[in-house]
């Protein structure tokens, strides 16, 4: 192979869980998700999810498991899709420390609240977990 080596995006999130089993979940530009973001050069997914959890709320969360990884494929030409992994970790219940100028807001919220809160994408990510499924694939959604 000649030229640069190609780069895959990736980006890795945490389902953090408390002792009732209420869901972590931050709100980024007016909409619900998972601490997470970018998969960093050199970074491990596992690696990527912690540090971003840790930079959103001020959590030292540990992943516990690999729920599962979706590839997404691009809704643009010439651009790669993605995998996107979600990891779980446990939590108690800290005083959160809001990255400011990204996040807005957070809540700990039941398993079935937080699935009509997320965005569509995730929540079919979240139930293929949940039915055991390790690994999905995902068409692009063009509203996003």
């Amino acid at each position: 192979m000649t030229g640069p080596a190609a780069v895959l995006p990736a980006t890795a999130y945490l389902l953090a869980t408390d002792d009732t089993g209420r869901w972590l979940l931050v709100r980024h530009r007016g909409r619900w998700q998972l601490p997470g973001g970018l998969v960093q050069s050199g970074e491990s997914p596992q690696a990527a999810a912690e540090r971003e959890a840790w930079e959103e709320t001020g959590l030292s969360l540990r992943s516990i498991e690999l729920l599962t990884v979706a590839w997404v494929a691009s809704a643009r030409v010439n651009h790669p899709g993605r995998l996107v992994f979600i990891f779980s970790a446990r939590m108690r219940v800290a005083a959160v420390r809001l990255q400011r100028g990204e996040l807005e807001a957070w809540r700990l919220t039941r398993p079935g609240r937080a699935l009509d809160l997320l965005h569509p994408l995730l929540v079919e990510r979240l139930k293929a977990a949940g039915s055991g499924r390790r690994y999905m694939e995902q068409l692009p959604m063009l509203d996003r």
